[in-house]
């Protein structure tokens, strides 16, 4: 061969394009050399003797050669995201949700043109959101929930416009939320949760025209008021801005979101009044409001909320407006569908109606200024299986029809100035598992009945004006975990059914009644509860020791 020729073929072949290409297999393999904990196997069959195409968690196009989908959410992996991932030309969705993936998201990442669906949530991925993501500019779903990401919130996460869900909550993400983020106008889903997120809510996010669902709550740092604009998102159904530190009043404006039927903004440094336009959100199911500083009446027009099932306004200052039947309490019957209601902690005043929604499960007005008697009516109340009336002016008996209360589990009127004696009907609240009375003028004795009250866990009648003998049938609840019958004036012995409660485990607390004789040796049977109070009584020996 000429020499000439011979330079000029390799030169030839120096200039011809390469024709080498990392295939989707190669890709994927390389992808798995980054996984180093598989406990489950799931990657067993990522061997080149089977085509990828069948590997666990991987979806082909029709050719069978493009791969579509990876699915490895859930299976206990573990490693670190090879850059190979960048390859994948053809992929639409990456799933690596609740594994244990560690290290940065791959710069490779945002070679991935053709993404909708990257989820990445509930790993332990760290360091900053890679901006080159905006690359991937038919990303849909970003979901990177549940890691260690730093830093702040990409202000080039904008440029993702065809996003339509992206949830950020629990990092340890910094700074102030973007307003940028406005032009995501197909925006649906928009969680940022448990973060160190700062400043202000931005008003911007009001032009959210597609928003379905806002939630920014557990953002301690997260200051300001609550935007009015965000009235502005027509088709909100669901609000929660619970958990900040968001200040000002709630925006009457709210009332013009038609749709929404969760709105959660509790436990924030709220003030003002609750303004009655939240009646026009027709279809509200959850209202939460507490732990924050409103004042004023509650608006009687919340009534008009038909859907309404959850309603909690406790820990404010919210008054009744009246000194006769509480309002509020009277208007809500209407609520046909109400199932719990929390107005505690609050400075209600006045008498508790003669009707309430029948369909409650749970009644919880502790903490209030309430006066008058129990309503007989509550026991029609068929469904109730919580009733919290503690800490308040309450007088009068406890009504026997309460045996009505089938379902009833907790029922605590202690902190009062009830009298007469503990109904012997009691027997018939199957379900009664707390019952506390303390803190009233009530007095006789414990029924005899109250053995059949197998489900009761905590029994406290403790500085009351109780008085006779201790029936030993109370040793038939096998489950108290807590006995109280402590500044009484109950006397004779201690029952040894009752000494030998071997599952209590907080407290027996006996003292300072007027109880005579030895101490049962069985209460040596009390090897779990923290602590036995038999002080300021009439008995002699000492607490045996336990082996």
């Amino acid at each position: 061969m000429h020499p000439l020729f011979g330079t000029c073929f390799t030169l030839f072949l120096f200039l011809l394009p390469c024709t080498c290409k990392i295939t989707d297999e190669q890709s994927l393999i390389k992808f798995k050399k980054f996984i180093t904990l598989d406990p489950l196997n799931s990657l067993a069959n990522w061997r080149p003797t089977i085509h990828f195409r069948n590997w666990t968690g991987v979806t082909c196009d029709s050719t069978g050669n493009r791969v579509q989908l990876v699915e490895l959410g859930d299976m206990e992996l573990g490693g670190s995201i090879s850059p190979s991932i960048g390859n994948l030309s053809f992929l639409t969705q990456l799933d690596l949700h609740n594994n244990s993936f560690v290290g940065r998201i791959p710069e490779e990442t945002g070679r991935l043109q053709r993404l909708k669906v990257l989820y990445l949530y509930t790993n332990l991925l760290e360091g900053s959101i890679p901006k080159n993501l905006t690359s991937c500019k038919e990303l849909q779903e970003l979901l990177l929930p549940d890691n260690q990401f730093t830093g702040t919130i990409p202000p080039e996460l904008s440029m993702l416009t065809n996003l339509q869900d992206l949830s950020l909550g629990s990092n340890n993400i910094s700074g102030k939320i973007p307003s940028s983020l406005r032009n995501l106008s197909y925006l649906e889903s928009f969680y940022i949760a448990d973060t160190g997120l700062e400043g202000n809510i931005p008003p911007e996010l009001g032009k959210l025209s597609s928003l379905i669902s806002f939630l920014l709550f557990e953002n301690p740092r997260l200051t300001g008021p609550i935007p009015s604009s965000i009235s502005n998102n027509s088709g909100l159904v669901e609000l929660g801005l619970y958990s900040n530190n968001l200040t000002s009043t709630i925006p009457p404006e709210l009332g013009k979101l038609s749709r929404l039927r969760v709105l959660y903004l509790w436990e924030n440094q709220l003030k003002g009044t609750i303004p009655p336009t939240i009646a026009n959100c027709t279809q509200l199911i959850d209202l939460d409001l507490e732990l924050n500083h409103l004042s004023g009446e509650v608006p009687l027009v919340l009534s008009r909320l038909s859907h309404l099932r959850f309603l909690n306004l406790s820990s404010n200052q919210l008054v009744s407006g009246s000194t006769l039947t509480i309002p509020i309490l009277k208007a809500l019957q209407n609520c046909t569908s109400l199932n719990k209601i929390w107005i505690d902690q609050n400075h209600l005043t006045g008498y508790l109606p003669e009707q309430l929604p029948t369909n409650l499960s749970l009644l919880v007005l502790d903490g209030n200024k309430i006066t008058g008697s129990i309503p007989s009516f509550i026991a029609n109340i068929s469904k109730l299986g919580d009733l919290y009336l503690s800490s308040n002016l309450l007088t009068g008996s406890i009504p026997s029809s309460l045996r009505s209360l089938h379902k009833l589990q907790r029922l605590l009127l202690d902190n009062n100035k009830l009298e007469g004696n503990i109904p012997t009907e009691i027997e018939e609240m199957k379900s009664l598992g707390e019952l506390s009375l303390s803190h009233n003028v009530l007095s006789g004795g414990i029924p005899v009945t109250i053995g059949r009250l197998q489900q009761l866990t905590h029994l406290v009648l403790n500085h009351s004006r109780f008085s006779g003998n201790v029936p030993a049938s109370l040793g038939k609840c096998y489950n108290l975990q807590l006995l109280d019958l402590s500044n009484n004036q109950f006397t004779g012995r201690i029952p040894d059914e009752v000494a030998s409660l071997a599952n209590l485990q907080f407290y027996f607390n006996l003292s300072r009644n007027s109880f005579q004789g030895s101490l049962p040796l069985e209460i040596e049977k009390m090897i779990h509860v923290q602590a036995i109070d038999v002080s300021a009584n009439r008995l002699k020996g000492k607490i045996p020791a336990s082996e």
